[in-house]
This record gives structure tokens, C-alpha cells and sequence, in this order.
């Protein structure tokens, strides 16, 4: 579980940052809107690693991809010998912070993500004797979109209302083949899997301070929708649906 709080807009003047690190760069402005009472906060990101293939990261690529498939020859599996993997990202964020009053505050976010992977990559032990080739594509990622109410009553107390969607899919695809030649067979693996997750929430809170104690009540309404599907060889599919909800105070 991964809890991110966004940061505000700035309500005074306009920044400007770029980050440049060893696979993306980035980019973000915020500034004030009308009157200094609302701003807007965008931040965009963009890996170059399907162009650029630094020392680094091709050391932690193949630390990885060496523990996820069953190489031939173990410890001398290099993904970027031939064909390159194709891996890259981005994501972008946009959030607006409006002062509807003096006590009443809006905030709106939306995110979206995607990554891609794909490898094309021939393997074989020293004799020749026995070759694989992979053939991988999986692609995945998010979009979230929420909408934030706060009100400070007075200096003890203050409330807070959130509406939120948030929706991740994954896709995968994969053709791996192996061929013993010197026994003069060949094994297939094929899979093809599509998940999604989809997550509502309703939510109502209210801070107060009473006799020097901290109180917080509220309550919460979610819903879960969870979709999975797999082809199989034959053409057949495997499909698992659940539609759940939480309500809790």
C-alpha cells in the first residue's frame, strides 16, 4: 500500500523546476491563479531509458531480469546483447487549490501513468545445445482523479470531505520458446493476462479538540471492482470478476 499527498500550488508566485536523473527528466510550474485565492500545480515525467541505456541501468535491469526467467547460463544472461529492452515510462499531475472563503477550501487532482516493457532477447549455453528466446510485452499503469473539500470551522475545529477514482490495468504477453536440440525437443510457453482494479471512495472527517484531547470522527464508503482474463493456447479464457464494497464509521 502506497499513500502519496500532493503537494499545493503556490498562492504567491510562479516556480518552475526541472530534475534530470540517470533514466527520466521531469518537469513542474505551479502559479497563482485569480486573485492569489486559487493556483495550479503540473508536473510531468519522462524516462529516456528506451533511448539511452546508462552503465547503471543496464547492471539493475539485468540484476532483475536474471531473477525472473530461468536463464540457460544463469549469472551471463545480458538483456541488452541483440535486441535492447524497450522499457519506458511517464506520468503526469495536475491539481488545482481554489479559496471558495475565508474558511472554505477545493482542491482537484488528476494523475495518469503508463510504463511499458517489451524483450526480444535470444539465449544459448556455450555448446549450443540449448537456445531459449523471449518475447515479452507487458504494459501497465493508472489514472486517478479526486476532488477534496475542507472547511475550518473555527480555531478547534475543521472538516473535510473526499471524493476519489483511481483505476490500474496491466496487460501481458509473452511467446518464450525452448529447443534442446540435442534430444530433439521443443517447449512453448505462451500466456496472455489483462487485469484490472478500480477503487471509488466516498469519505467525510471531522477534526476537534476537546479539553486538550484530539478527536477525529467520520465515515467511509469504498467499492473494489477487480477484473482478470487469460488466453490460453487453445484459444480458451480463464475470467475472474469481484465487485466489492467497505463502509465503515
Amino acid at each position: 500500500v502506497v499513500e502519496i499527498t500532493g503537494r499545493n500550488g503556490n498562492l504567491l508566485r510562479a516556480n518552475q523546476r526541472i530534475d534530470l536523473n540517470m533514466m527520466s527528466v521531469s518537469y513542474m510550474v505551479e502559479t497563482p491563479l485569480i486573485n492569489e485565492k486559487s493556483s495550479i500545480l503540473v508536473a510531468v515525467r519522462r524516462s529516456f531509458s528506451d533511448v539511452l541505456f546508462s552503465p547503471l541501468y543496464q547492471g539493475l535491469f539485468n540484476n532483475l531480469y536474471r531473477r525472473s526467467i530461468a536463464g540457460v547460463d544463469g549469472d551471463d544472461t545480458d538483456a541488452f546483447r541483440g535486441n535492447s529492452p524497450d522499457f519506458s515510462f511517464y506520468d503526469a499531475h495536475v491539481k488545482f487549490s481554489i479559496d471558495v472563503s475565508e474558511k472554505d477550501r477545493v482542491y482537484l487532482s488528476f494523475y495518469n501513468g503508463r510504463d511499458q516493457l517489451g524483450i526480444q532477447y535470444n539465449d544459448s549455453t556455450t555448446d549450443d545445445r540449448f537456445k531459449v528466446q523471449y518475447n515479452d510485452e507487458s504494459r501497465w499503469g493508472n489514472f486517478g482523479a479526486s476532488g477534496k473539500w475542507n472547511r475550518q470551522w473555527n480555531a478547534d475545529q475543521y472538516s473535510e470531505a473526499i471524493v476519489g477514482f483511481s483505476s490500474f490495468r496491466s496487460d501481458l504477453f509473452g511467446f518464450d520458446v525452448q529447443n534442446n536440440l540435442t534430444i530433439g525437443i521443443t517447449d512453448t510457453s505462451f500466456f496472455d493476462r489483462n487485469n484490472l482494479l478500480e477503487d471509488f471512495t466516498a469519505q467525510w472527517d471531522h477534526h476537534l479538540k476537546v479539553d486538550g484531547h484530539s478527536l477525529k470522527i467520520g465515515a467511509q464508503f469504498k467499492n473494489y471492482f477487480i477484473n482478470g482474463v487469460s488466453f490460453n493456447v487453445d484459444g480458451s479464457e480463464n475470467r475472474f470478476t469481484e465487485d466489492e464494497e467497505l463502509t465503515s464509521l
